[in-house]
């Protein structure tokens, strides 16, 4: 009995040492992001920009849990791993300056969850009574990201989806889709008013508008929701971003067609 317990104190000084390791990295990560912060600032204000710095980079993001999800081993559940790295990139982004993110009143059950999960436990969100009012308020708060349910032709004759398609070039658009480990069902859309940056396994979104509704029929294209908009029949199109896009605009040939990009995303994790 005497050699069991030694040897259980000594395993218990073990995982205290690990925890002091671990700590003084998180304390150091910390240090570096601010630096990291304080480098862009400097490197803005060199070059006259007058904009708020860009402080969600999600292609970044998914490199670095692709990365973590191609070493992973041991019986420590990848979802394990995910979350705790998405509590501290989000602790990151905070310590550099606060992020808020907006949630339609009506939808807010559905992804306040995955806001948390993506965005941190301690999330700052913002209510807003329609998607209309949410993605305007993007559009010109770099500090906000919205947050709606993934689209599906059930969301009615007026899905948000139509007001990326608007053509105004300060639009907001699909920046990330959540949550990056993939898992059925309950998947959302973040909206912002940045360029996502490309992670090197990625999706583009497009809203096309045809008076016919489209087929998807070219190699890597997905009709994600349809709509009708007016006369017209509109459809929320992902296609690889490594496709041919000529191929979307052949599959959308005919009188008339417009094509909108709306944005994209890194794809996501694999469980």
């Amino acid at each position: 009995m005497g050699g069991t317990a030694s040897a259980l104190a000594d395993l218990r000084r073990e995982i205290d040492e690990i925890d002091r390791s671990v700590h003084d990295l998180l304390m150091r990560r910390a240090s570096v992001v601010e630096a990291t912060a304080a480098a862009k600032a400097e490197a803005d204000a060199g070059a006259g920009g007058d904009a708020p710095p860009q402080i969600v980079y999600p292609a970044r993001e998914a490199e670095i849990l692709r990365r973590l999800g191609a070493r992973h081993r041991g019986r420590l559940p990848l979802p394990t791993v995910v979350q705790i790295w998405r509590e501290i990139m989000a602790a990151s982004v905070n310590l550099q300056r606060r992020m808020h993110v907006g949630v339609v009143e009506s939808s807010a059950g559905r992804v306040l969850p995955t806001a948390r999960d993506h965005f941190g436990v301690t999330v700052s969100t913002r209510p807003f009574a329609t998607a209309a009012a949410l993605l305007e308020a993007v559009a010109t708060a770099p500090d906000l990201i919205g947050l709606l349910p993934f689209p599906d032709s059930r969301d009615g004759e007026a899905p948000w989806w139509l007001h990326l398609a608007s053509g105004a070039g300060g639009a907001p658009r699909v920046v990330a889709r959540l949550p990056f480990l993939k898992r059925n069902g309950g998947d959302a859309l973040a909206v912002g008013a940045f360029d996502p940056g490309v992670s090197g396994a990625d999706a583009s979104l497009f809203v096309v508008e045809t008076r016919a509704p489209l087929a998807a029929r070219p190699t890597g294209l997905r009709i994600l929701a349809r709509a009708a908009r007016g006369a017209r029949a509109a459809a929320l199109v992902e296609i690889d971003a490594a496709a041919d896009r000529e191929s979307l605009r052949m599959a959308a040939a005919g009188e008339d067609a417009e094509v909108r990009h709306v944005g994209g995303y890194a794809v996501q994790l694999a469980a």
